[in-house]
């Protein structure tokens, strides 16, 4: 109990973090400031950072990998900027891939928007633009592979 002071057998005024050198309230890992963090990897800024990586700042953040900036990005990544990305290396939106930039792409190496890349069950890679479901298409809707353009089949 950090910073707390007793007073007859009662506990005054103190922030309850359970780790050393926090700064805030309910930091249950060390070297913390904010409110509620309780990676074991510590050094989080923030609130609700609760991933094992430490070095998180924002909120939310619950990943193993750490070094996240931003809201809710949490999974087995790291160094994700954004929101709600579950994949490695995401900035943006709702990414679940890997090197990722955008909004909700779930392949790899994607920019853009919606990139699923799941046509065949194969996930996509480098794709940019939207809805593009092969690889490395620029454009929109594109199945295939390599297509530039709009609404190419595979």
């Amino acid at each position: 109990m950090n910073g707390s002071v007793l007073i007859g057998g009662v506990e005054i005024c103190g922030n309850v973090n359970s780790g050393t050198g926090n700064s805030g309230f309910f930091n249950s890992s060390d070297d913390n400031s904010g409110f509620g963090n309780s990676s074991s990897g510590g050094h989080n800024s923030g609130a609700a950072n609760s991933g094992s990586g430490g070095y998180n700042a924002g909120f939310g953040n619950s990943n193993t990998g750490g070094g996240s900036t931003g809201y809710f990005n949490y999974g087995d990544g790291s160094l994700s900027a954004g929101i709600f990305n579950t994949g490695t290396h995401n900035a943006g939106l709702l990414n679940s891939g890997l090197e990722n930039i955008g909004f909700f792409n779930s392949g790899a190496y994607d920019s853009g928007w919606d990139n699923s890349g799941n046509s065949g069950q194969v996930k996509g890679l480098g794709n940019s633009g939207f809805g593009n479901s092969g690889t490395s298409s620029s454009g929109g809707f594109n199945a295939g592979s390599g297509q530039s353009g709009f609404f190419n089949p595979a």
